[in-house]
This record gives structure tokens, sequence and C-alpha cells, in this order.
């Protein structure tokens, strides 16, 4: 409460609403149906169209990094301990869960197909049973090591933002430039190994996100969030990742600027019943994230017992079932009261 000069107590000003980020919810959804194909193709014919979904980690990253300066601008009085608490509870904890379900359900698969049975060692339950789950940890380290700099910055005039944003951008831009370091050569832990690579190729887009999360407080709204700019970045993904894929480069700087753009289109201000349903299924992104991979190897595995051999119908026939699998199941975990946890 505030007192004015007549000793009347006045009501503190409201804490300003955050923003609706409605068809952002909608851009996460079809990023996380676009990994599923990156992780999906086996056949010589559709092998390389895994290319296609390379900007959606980028994506998620740029997204994780913007919305962390965003929330902190808005509450920079954060406790840091209570924030790395609800982070690990939230990203880590389903982590270390999903990890030993991915464990189990190799087992199985090698039982199925008589393989050698899975190894545990402490590398899978630091980064992740499955290749695909290094981006939790990731994501957990990142908003503990950016959590300082964003309270910093959420105190800062605009000359600073204005710096950083231009600082952050550069930076993003000379990482996506440089040749990408071979890491397998470095470290001979597989998980290791793995998770330092997709680190590294993520890279860019931690920069290019804390350069938007610098700038963007000072940008009317109007500016940047609006249709012309929403398809300008539409137009940025597709064609960064067509050159990548016509070239036959897995270039990082492409990937990330195909991220940034495929972002600056899930800042479209478009809103309506259809885009609020679909939204809802966006806020889920993470645990279809988490889960499509058992659907894809399930899948494959069954095909393998039935002596199916790889083709591109079959591809397509495992993206689909995949799709339609993890969407209700993730649907059912995030609704009922003991498993909801595990979705982030």
């Amino acid at each position: 409460m505030k007192v004015d000069m007549s000793g009347i107590a006045a009501p503190a000003p409201a804490k300003a609403s955050a923003p609706r980020y409605l068809f952002l919810d909608v851009a996460r959804l079809l990023a996380a149906i676009a990994i599923a194909w990156e992780h999906t193709p086996e056949s010589p014919s559709l092998v390389r169209t895994s290319y296609l979904g390379g900007f959606a980690v980028p994506f998620f990253t740029l997204g994780a990094v913007f919305l962390l300066f965003e929330g902190m601008r808005r509450e920079p009085a954060r406790a840091p301990l209570a924030y790395a608490r609800a982070r690990f509870y939230r990203l880590y904890l389903p982590l270390l869960v999903w990890s030993l379900i991915y464990i189990l359900a190799r087992d199985l698969k090698g039982l199925v197909l008589h393989r050698p049975l899975v190894t545990p060692n402490l590398g899978m339950f630091l980064t992740g049973a499955a290749h695909h789950m290094w981006f939790l940890p990731f994501l957990f380290i990142l908003s503990l090591v950016l959590f300082w700099p964003a309270r910093w910055l959420s105190r800062a005039r605009s000359g600073t933002r204005i710096g950083v944003a231009i600082f952050s951008a550069a930076i993003g831009v000379v990482i996506g430039c440089l040749p990408f370091p071979d890491v397998y050569h470095m470290i001979t832990e597989e998980h290791v190994a793995f998770f330092l690579d997709r680190a590294a190729a993520a890279a860019p887009a931690i920069f290019l996100g804390a350069a938007l999360g610098a700038i963007y407080p000072l940008i009317p709204s109007r500016l940047l969030r609006n249709t012309a700019m929403a398809l300008l970045g539409l137009a940025i993904c597709v064609a960064c990742i067509a050159v990548g894929y016509l070239t036959h480069t897995r270039r990082v700087g492409f990937e990330n600027a195909a991220g940034a753009g495929f972002f600056l289109f899930g800042l479209a201000p478009w809103e309506g019943a259809m885009i609020g349903r679909t939204a809802t299924w966006g806020k889920m992104a993470f645990g279809f994230y988490l889960v499509h991979v058992l659907f894809i190897e399930g899948i494959q595995a069954a095909a393998v017992r039935a002596h199916i051999q790889p083709s591109a119908g079959l591809d397509v026939a495992v993206f689909v079932g995949t799709v339609a699998g993890t969407l209700p199941l993730v649907r059912l975990l995030s609704r009922a009261r003991l498993t909801r946890w595990l979705i982030p």
C-alpha cells in the first residue's frame, strides 16, 4: 500500500499482466511434431528428410531463454534457491523417471529382437537414457546459468538492454558461422559427448534468445507481433532449412536461423477458438518430446519382428502412428493426478 499526502492509504499499482502468447503454443506443437519426423526416417529414400525438423530444437532453446528473461523482468524478486528447486522438480526429476522407463522399454525391445540388454551407467541418468532426452538437463543447466544475467538485466536501463542485445546477437551469429567442433574425438563417454555436441549445436539460439529477451521490452508490440512479421519469420525458417537440405549440409547456422524465424512466426498475435484448442495441446510439447521415441522405436521394432523392410511407406506409417499415439497418451498423463508431474 502507498500513502498519499493526506495520509490516506492508496492501493499499490496493479502488477502488469503477462502478454498472451497463444499462438506460440501452437508453434510449439508443430515443432514437437517436426522433431518426431526428424527421428523417424530409416529408408534410403527419406532418411535425408529428417533434416526438415532441424529448426525445432533451436526454436525451443530460443523460446526457453526468451521466456526466462521475460519472466524475470516481470518477477525480478524471485528467490534463487526456490527457482532452482522448481526447475529441478519440473525438468530433472521427470528425466530420471523417464530414463528408467526407456531402459526398461529398450530391454523389452532387446528381448523381442534377441539383442543385448541395456547396461545402465551414470551418464544415462545425468543426460538421459535415450539420446533425445539430452534437452531436459540442457534446459535445467541453462536456466540456472542464465538466472543471474536475467535478474541483472531486469533492473537495467534501456541503453544497457540495447547493448546486451547487440552483443548477444553478434555472438550468436559468429558461433553459427564457425566450424562445428568434433566433440566425439575429445570425449569418450557416449552420453556426455552427445550432450555436449547437441548443446554446442543449440548455442547460437541461446544468444539469440538472450538478445530478443533484452530488446523485447523496448519494441512496441505492434511492430514485432503482427501478421507480416510472422509470415516473414516463417519464410526465413523455410528458406534456411531449404538451403541446408538442398546443399547437403547440416550447418548449425542454418538450423538456428530457421529456429529464430519459426519463433518469430510463433509470436503472431493470432487467436480464436481453433487456435485456443490447438494451443492446449502445445502446452504439452515437452511431454510429446519425451514420449514420442517410445512409439517410434516400438513400431519399428514390431516391423523388424514382422520382417518388414525399411521403406518410405513404413516411415510415413511410423510417423503417423507415433503422432496419433503420443498425443493422447501425453494428454492422459498430464491430466491424471499421479502422473501430471511427468509432463514438464
